[in-house]
């Protein structure tokens, strides 16, 4: 058996791919940043438009698909490792920062503004990955992407568990599943636009995975994504939300080409190594504005009421990013060097399929 499966290099880093990470990172704390400014400082810019087009939400899905299927299809066959893999890798510093947020909403009631964050029963759901059950908001607020992210986790650990072929039923059971969603707004308008395009990135990043590997798509997977976002994007151009579901093929473009790239040869530039070296740290960063960008509104408020709104954003961007790069430093490296133990391979726990053990025999 090759690793992964088109012979490429066990030890292929992807160094464009965490270069787009970390772009589209910086993309959504400014997102965040443009928005959360306009409130603080009643100010507005051009660049405001930054906070609409969720480009580096769409990156981060498309990434994950496509990393997802990528290693799953060559040293994480085993669905046991996949989900500790997983779980390992986001939900401890998920947990800690989420209490951490909870108990200084503790001591400072007065920074929720009116919000129900001393909620233990929120606390509950944020910490178990279900408030997007209430239609309410984690304590971390974007943990809604997390949210979502971990159902794919369990959509792709069920189906390795149980099926010979997973990575060609999950993407047509996501993409069916958007049509239906679709369907749905355009009858009772359930209003779920955010969640068809993210799926149709997870779905489209699992394709991308499989073309960079066997240099093809699986028809049926391909055909039904093109489906599923050919019916969504009506939907969406009617509900006048288009631009939402435009984003999709942007991104997976973007990341089709960094891996292409990638396997190219190294990256040389030294701000392109630096952006690349940057990548490993965004689930921290991601993480961290939550901090960062509302003490930078209330700092700038009090301090710099007449700060341009594009500055503003700027400050805010680095500040979040040297904060995220510490915590991913002093707190992530830490927890996942104590945490190896459990996400490392264990052989003879390891129990392939009939179907898996003759290809890997192969």
């Amino acid at each position: 058996m090759s690793i992964p499966p088109s012979g490429q290099p066990a030890t292929l880093r992807f160094a464009r791919i965490q270069q787009l990470r970390m772009i589209g990172a910086i993309l959504v704390i400014a997102a965040h940043a443009f928005a959360d400014g306009a409130k603080y400082l009643h100010a507005g810019s051009r660049l405001s438009i930054l906070s609409q087009t969720h480009l580096g939400v769409n990156l981060s899905f498309v990434i994950s698909g496509f990393i997802i299927c990528y290693t799953a299809r060559g040293r994480e066959r085993d669905w046991r490792l996949f989900l500790r893999r997983r779980l390992v890798r986001v939900v401890p510093l998920y947990w800690l920062l989420t209490i951490l947020l909870f108990a200084i909403v503790m001591i400072r009631p007065e920074l929720t503004k009116g919000t129900n964050l001393l909620s233990p029963l929120l606390l509950a759901r944020s910490l178990s990955f279900t408030t997007f059950l209430s239609g309410a908001s984690p304590l971390i607020y974007v943990g809604w992407t997390l949210e979502y992210e971990m159902l794919f986790y369990l959509l792709a650990t069920l189906a390795m568990s149980r099926l010979e072929r997973p990575w060609h039923v999950i993407p047509i059971v996501m993409a069916s599943g958007v049509v239906g969603i679709a369907l749905l707004d355009a009858t009772i308008g359930v209003g779920m636009t955010g969640i068809r395009a993210i799926t149709l990135d997870f779905t489209a990043g699992i394709l991308l995975a499989y073309w960079f590997t066997e240099g093809r798509l699986p028809p049926r997977p391909a055909t039904a994504v093109l489906v599923g976002f050919g019916v969504a994007f009506a939907v969406a151009v009617i509900a006048g939300e288009g631009l939402s579901m435009a984003v999709v093929p942007i991104a997976t473009a973007l990341v089709a080409l960094a891996a292409t790239r990638d396997r190219r040869g190294p990256m040389r530039s030294t701000v392109g190594r630096l952006l690349a070296a940057g990548g490993g740290a965004t689930y921290s960063i991601y993480l961290t504005q939550v901090f960062t960008v509302s003490a930078m509104g209330k700092l700038a408020a009090r301090f710099a009421p007449g700060l341009p709104l594009a500055l503003f954003a700027l400050l805010t961007v680095i500040v979040t990013v040297l904060a995220g790069l510490l915590v991913h430093r002093a707190i992530e490296k830490p927890l996942m060097r104590l945490l190896r133990p459990y996400s490392s391979p264990k052989p003879e726990a390891v129990q392939l399929s009939p179907a898996q053990a003759a290809s890997s025999s192969g």
